[in-house]
């Protein structure tokens, strides 16, 4: 038999493990056969060397013959032996094909059997490998720029007039899921609880008393304008002041919280929440609202706008130094990782998660992924098929010629002691 051959270390690093124990074997065999060669030929020539040379004459010849029968076993799963069309020799390249789909169906029946994936998938804490994998400031950096790489091709989708069909779609379908009228008194009942009517009514006081105090000079021309025509018109412009004044003082007074205006807006407030929620004619009219915008080309064109400005944002953004992406992808990237590892009940949510989409993706496709390692292997030539094998599994069949050696030799040494025994 060869020496098996040196094949590389898919990983790179020259020749392999496996590659490098089945040629350590090789020679050890190979080492074992020239040596009770060497022995048998030494009994041969000086039998009466020792006294035992009879015996360690019996165990030579047997473990030769053992040896090399177990040489040529291996040989012919690989090759014809010494070149020679033995029949059923050369086993493996003469099926190349029935070796490929075996290896295909075993594949598929064993590693992919949806109760061991299942199996192998549960022992599995994807979340927390790869938390405590993000505990690296490299791979950080690593994960930050394979997402800066990946961003501009998925953001250049958005522009796509197919995607921006589908999102036009999807918006109006899950709004018009929405009951407007129950959505909009939830949304006022809410508010009302955490004070938001008294902001907006102090906002609205704010507003009131800057566009009268800016808007003065017009309230003077208005003033004069509809006032009595032989006043004069410093009368007029007292008069304005004077009403200004007077709203003003009334806006400023209306900012108090027992104010009367501000308890009339609470209880319209606490009307139309109730009105909203009970009168069925304001939820027609607030549907047929909702359904004229979404069947409008406004939606349309606001998801088009919309699409248009986050591609532009991205774009601008992805490359500054000084950019939202650049200060801000690291701290989150950390952040989510510290969150994975301080949260198992998440963890154990997205991991159920993973291992569900896994099982879907994969079981009900594992006949082709079968089909696809029978097709790389039906595409190997025979000599690469041969080589990967021979690599694999080189050293256990060179233990099966070391141990045929030794086998032999002791059978063939205990056939001779007890034929010596029973001769006459």
């Amino acid at each position: 038999m060869r020496v098996p051959a040196e094949a590389d270390d898919p990983s790179g690093g020259g020749v392999s493990a496996a590659a490098a124990a089945a040629r350590r074997m090789w020679i050890i065999a190979t080492g074992l056969l020239v040596l009770v060669t060497a022995l048998f030929v030494v009994c041969v020539r000086w039998p009466d060397l020792w006294v035992g040379m009879p015996y360690v004459r019996a165990f030579c010849e047997a473990a030769m013959v053992g040896a090399c029968a177990d040489w040529f076993a291996v040989v012919a799963l690989f090759r014809h032996p010494f070149g020679l069309p033995i029949p059923h020799t050369a086993i493996i390249p003469r099926h190349k094909g029935r070796v490929a789909a075996a290896m295909g169906r075993f594949v598929e029946t064993n590693f992919l059997a949806p109760a061991h994936v299942e199996q192998r998938l549960e022992r599995v804490d994807a979340c927390g490998l790869a938390a405590e994998w993000l505990t690296e400031p490299q791979n950080v950096r690593l994960v930050t720029e394979q997402v800066r790489a990946v961003l501009p091709p998925l953001i250049g989708l958005i522009g796509d007039s197919r995607l921006q069909v589908f999102a036009g779609a999807a918006f109006r379908e899950g709004v018009n899921s929405i009951d407007a009228a129950s959505l909009a008194a939830r949304t006022l009942s809410v508010l009302a609880r955490q004070s938001y009517p008294d902001k907006v009514f102090d906002r609205a006081l704010a507003f009131a008393s800057v566009y009268v105090a800016e808007n003065k000079d017009a309230i003077r021309e208005q003033v004069a304008a509809k006032g009595i025509r032989w006043l004069p018109g410093w009368v007029d412009n007292k008069l304005a002041d004077a009403l200004v004044t007077q709203i003003g003082n009334a806006l400023e007074a209306a900012r108090a919280a027992d104010h009367p205006w501000r308890a009339r807006f609470h209880e319209e407030v606490a009307k139309w929440t109730g009105r909203l929620a009970t009168d069925a004619d304001l939820a027609a009219r607030m549907e047929k609202i909702k359904a004229d915008v979404l069947s409008s080309a406004v939606v349309d064109g606001y998801v088009a706008w919309l699409a248009r400005e986050i591609e532009a944002k991205v774009r601008d953004d992805i490359d500054k130094p000084d950019g939202f992406f650049a200060t801000h992808a690291e701290a989150a990237i950390v952040a989510f990782a510290g969150w994975l590892s301080s949260d198992p009940a998440l963890r154990d949510r997205l991991n159920r998660s993973l291992r569900q989409w896994v099982l879907e993706a994969l079981v009900p496709n594992r006949a082709e992924v079968g089909r696809f390692v029978t097709e790389i292997v039906e595409r190997w030539d025979t000599a690469t098929l041969v080589g990967k094998i021979e690599t694999q599994v080189g050293k256990d069949l060179q233990y099966i010629r070391l141990n045929g050696t030794l086998v032999g030799g002791l059978i063939g040494l205990v056939i001779y002691v007890v034929s010596h025994a029973l001769a006459p």
